[in-house]
């Protein structure tokens, strides 16, 4: 567990937009904001399997409030684009920024073989 810094209220971004990064060791991750939950990730045994020898095409969709930002996967050979909805994992990984709108959002991940994955915010 890392106490990077001691709080997260900075003086003079009070009601701006912050980018949150999530790295847990744990079997479910929530987020809260002034003690309102953003949602909840359960992690199940499969979930925890990361095959970092296949990289597979992914695509990203985006029902209810929220936007799409970008895509990518840390390859620092791709030839995606990161603002589409499709990117190829690297090492077993990718990643998607979503920006949450007021009300619910929820993701959905599909693989180019038809396994999917769906994150409610």
């Amino acid at each position: 567990m890392s106490d990077a810094i001691s709080s997260w209220t900075f003086q003079g971004y009070e009601n701006k937009p912050v980018i949150v990064e999530v790295y847990a060791a744990g079997d479910a991750v929530e987020l809260f904001l002034n003690d309102e939950p953003l949602g909840k990730k359960i992690i199940g045994e499969e979930d925890q399997n990361v095959n970092t020898d296949v990289n597979c095409k992914i695509s990203v969709e985006i029902e209810g409030d929220g936007e799409l930002l970008g895509v990518g996967s840390g390859n620092p050979k791709s030839e995606e684009s990161f603002l589409g909805n499709c990117t190829y994992t690297w090492n077993g990984r990718a990643l998607a920024i979503v920006k949450k709108g007021k009300g619910r959002s929820l993701i959905v991940f599909t693989t180019e073989d038809g396994g999917s994955a769906r994150i409610e915010i």
